[in-house]
């Protein structure tokens, strides 16, 4: 674990994202099909979440494969790297003295308090690595994909009306309002905007509760939006479906908010990653 007194990792992740935005690339809408999909851990085959996708699609652009490894790994399995590492996040909360040397009246001790706790380590690309072993490719015909993306919708229970103009949610009626089918270009088109209105309807009161009141076109709806189109994208990427830009009139809004405040696209990720694994628990209990 990396650590660097002259090194802002938040101020680095945020000028990252926001130079991908500014060259006309939205990091987190992409294909997920063939080996160069949703990125993974190379050696445990664990798929990344959060923020670290972002980081890690961005940085994959270069390369053929999906799969990353820490030194340790790469050593382990008997290869080696070269050039230069990509910095991902360790995030996780613990728990410490009260600095206030509050007393838990349960205990009689000092109480314990949850703080936020981040490091950053560096990974390489299975491309910039020798030696490995054969990376196996689980492929996914289109059909599958598209019946795995219909189940998880599916399994949400969540209201959906379709015949409308426009793909919306309106959250004083608990209801998700799309076009019909046959009015999107294709069928990956429309599991990712109802992927997108799902991350809306996680919001809601009775959910996530997060604040859906904002007007359309403010600097908190446009977080709002960050947070449903993130949300797609991590749906897009766990059921393989090519992902796609909601709201491109937004760019301008998150490149500023985004320079404004280092913090918000950790934000966005977090929330986004706490609706994805909403809907995809209602998935997996079904």
């Amino acid at each position: 674990m990396k650590k660097n007194k002259g090194f802002d990792l938040r101020q680095t992740v945020t000028d990252t994202i926001v130079d991908s935005l500014k060259e006309g690339t939205v990091p987190w809408v992409k294909s997920w099909d063939g080996t160069n999909g949703y990125p993974r851990n190379g050696e445990s085959k664990r798929l990344y979440s959060g923020i670290n996708v972002l980081l890690l699609t961005i940085a994959g652009m270069k390369f053929d494969s999906n799969e990353w490894f820490t030194r340790n790994s790469v050593k382990k399995l008997g290869g080696r790297w070269s050039g230069k590492g990509t910095a991902i996040v360790y995030f996780k909360m613990v728990q410490r003295n009260d600095p206030m040397k509050k007393i838990d009246p349960k205990t009689g001790q000092i109480a314990k308090v949850k703080f936020p706790f981040m490091r950053y380590f560096k990974v390489w690309n299975r491309d910039q690595c020798t030696d490995l072993p054969e990376q196996k490719v689980e492929t996914v015909s289109e059909f599958d994909r598209h019946t795995h993306a219909e189940k998880v919708i599916s399994d949400t229970g969540a209201e959906i009306h379709f015949g409308k103009a426009s793909a919306f949610y309106v959250p004083s009626e608990d209801v998700i309002n799309l076009p019909d089918r046959e009015s999107f270009t294709d069928e990956g088109s429309f599991y990712a905007t109802s992927f997108h209105e799902l991350g809306h309807w996680t919001g809601h009161e009775s959910r996530l509760n997060r604040d859906l009141k904002n007007g359309f076109g403010t600097k908190s709806y446009a977080f709002e939006e960050l947070v449903a189109e993130l949300t797609s994208a991590f749906l897009c990427a766990e059921t393989g479906i090519d992902g796609k830009l909601q709201h491109p009139e937004y760019i301008g809004m998150w490149i500023k908010k985004l320079e404004e405040d280092k913090t918000i696209i950790f934000k966005a990720s977090g929330l986004a990653k706490k609706a994805t694994d909403y809907i995809w628990g209602k998935s997996k209990s079904n």
